[in-house]
């Protein structure tokens, strides 16, 4: 099983890291969405394990919908 994948929520292309339950990035387009996410699935990152103090700034700061 991956560790990342991504997910559309309407316009926007979202990688969710499957052991946090959380997601880590979003993208306006799928095609960067795919490249970090095969990235992070091959070592890059945390391995699975990012900390929540990331993910909620980086996902904020992209998708100002995403709460907190």
């Amino acid at each position: 099983m991956k560790k990342y994948t991504v997910r559309r929520h309407g316009a926007i292309f979202k990688i969710y890291e499957a052991s946090t339950k959380q997601y880590v990035a979003a993208y306006d387009e799928k095609d960067p969405a795919d490249h970090i996410c095969e990235k992070l699935n091959n070592g890059c990152g945390f391995a699975g394990n990012t900390p929540t103090f990331i993910t909620r700034s980086s996902i904020r700061f992209l998708d100002p919908t995403i709460s907190p």
